[in-house]
């Protein structure tokens, strides 16, 4: 077995790795190389060479279905990503793309090897609680000074956005709404300390507030509802009494309030008239995909009519899915769909815009239909663990539950960490929920 000494070696290496995961590329020590590749690798490294020979031993306990399940499924992903690279448009696009992919998963799996009790989890949290205040901390100061960090695509131009690590808003948003229900669920447990609520109770206002101003309709119409409605249906169904089930309801009513107030106080009047102006186009945005016919062979061209976003996400999907037909449904390989969106009519954009999409036109149906399995019956668990747990598997159900619609917001969540790291907590979750010894400890 792996020395304690090593063991706290590798956990305080994979805590720093996801903390800079957080940060992006914007902490990088030259251009193309950031501290969160640096750390990765060196992640990578320490349990390969110090914890390797505790890794045969460790997955061979594993109890948890979904796991096992999830590694066959990377396995067979990857290998069926090497093998369309004899029918990809461009080889050298395909393994870098492959590469991309490749580094997400692996990251996954350190989270697996290393998370392995609530200890560790809670470890992790922290450090990632460091982070996301560290966004939403510049986030808020960004969004009163309008500076914005070289990664942004605002950066050296008058445009009025908010994207803190970021490169564009929707990015913003979708880390926001993953983050959002740790701190719902939190400020409402019982044990909480007073510093310790308020600190949670003002980071939640201040990522409602930024989530506004980011204007990503899918993020505040749909995924932000969700994620309120879930959580308060959730407190219907635990054993609470009905005198602190009003205050949480109070409490949460109060942000609302506190939002208010800092848009009347703090933020920028011209940068929140264009994210309110954003917000409220969305029947616009819906007029314009849902008006004019699902095909290609209308005469509506890209820039017509009331919403470009709108027109422009509906192309892409019947882009893509004519690039599906066109495989027989076993995918247009890796790397191939910014290349052919590149010549495909109506659209002015070569990334599908789509993380669901982009799996489905890439891989083909077979490795979509698996993912979306493992993925509903990984939510199926987390929404179990969470009516009758601490609220960590609220949390995670709720946060991965947003995702399902918030990877849609971004250009492509392919080397987007925060889902990959969304995605590996709540695996590693529910393999040390099912240990025995680990399930005593938490009762």
């Amino acid at each position: 077995m792996v020395s304690n000494l090593r063991r706290s070696l590798v956990r305080t290496v994979l805590c720093t790795t996801v903390f800079f995961a957080l940060l992006g590329p914007e902490l990088s020590i030259s251009k193309g190389l950031s501290y969160f590749r640096c750390l990765f690798f060196l992640l990578v490294f320490a349990i390969l060479f110090l914890y390797r020979k505790d890794l045969v031993h460790k997955f061979s306990a594993v109890q948890s279905k979904i796991i096992r399940g999830f590694l066959i499924f990377c396995g067979c992903w990857l290998g069926y990503g090497l093998l369309s690279l004899s029918w990809t448009v461009s080889f050298s696009a395909g393994v870098n793309y492959l590469g991309r992919l490749s580094m997400m998963l692996l990251l996954v799996f350190c989270l697996l090897a290393v998370v392995k009790s609530k200890q560790d989890f809670n470890k992790i949290a922290c450090f990632l609680l460091g982070g996301f205040s560290v966004v939403i901390l510049f986030g808020f100061i960004e969004s009163i000074t309008l500076r914005h960090l070289s990664v942004s695509r605002a950066y050296g131009t008058d445009l009025l956005t908010v994207t803190s690590f970021f490169r564009n808003e929707n990015d913003l948003a979708t880390f926001l709404t993953i983050g959002l229900p740790f701190l719902l669920v939190a400020l409402v447990q019982p044990m909480l300390k007073r510093r310790t609520r308020f600190f949670f109770y003002l980071l939640a206002v201040l990522s409602l507030y930024l989530l506004i101003l980011t204007g990503s309709r899918s993020n505040v119409w749909l995924v932000l509802p969700l994620i309120i409605i879930g959580a308060l249906f959730s407190l219907c169904f635990r054993k609470i009494k009905v005198r602190q089930l009003a205050k949480n309801f109070v409490l949460y009513a109060s942000m609302l309030g506190a939002v208010q107030l800092l848009f009347l106080s703090c933020a920028n009047p011209h940068l929140t008239n264009r994210a309110l102006g954003k917000l409220g186009a969305a029947v616009i945005f819906y007029q314009a995909v849902t008006d004019s016919p699902w095909g290609l062979d209308d005469d509506l061209e890209v820039g017509e009519g009331r919403c470009e976003s709108g027109q422009v996400r509906k192309y892409l999907l019947l882009n893509g899915w004519h690039f599906l037909k066109e495989s027989s449904f076993k995918g247009v390989g890796v790397g191939s769909i910014e290349l052919l969106m590149a010549t495909a009519p109506k659209v002015n954009v070569t990334n599908i815009h789509n993380w669901w999409a982009e799996i489905l036109v890439t891989f083909g149906v077979g490795i979509f239909a698996i993912y979306f399995w493992l993925y509903s019956y990984l939510l199926w668990r987390l929404f179990k663990m969470g009516l009758v747990g601490d609220g960590i598997g609220l949390a995670l159900f709720l946060s991965l539950g947003g995702l399902t619609i918030g990877c849609m917001a971004p250009s492509s969540v392919l080397q987007y960490a925060p889902m990959w790291i969304l995605f590996g907590l709540a695996l590693a979750y529910t393999n040390f929920e099912v240990l025995p010894e680990n399930r005593q400890l938490a009762q």
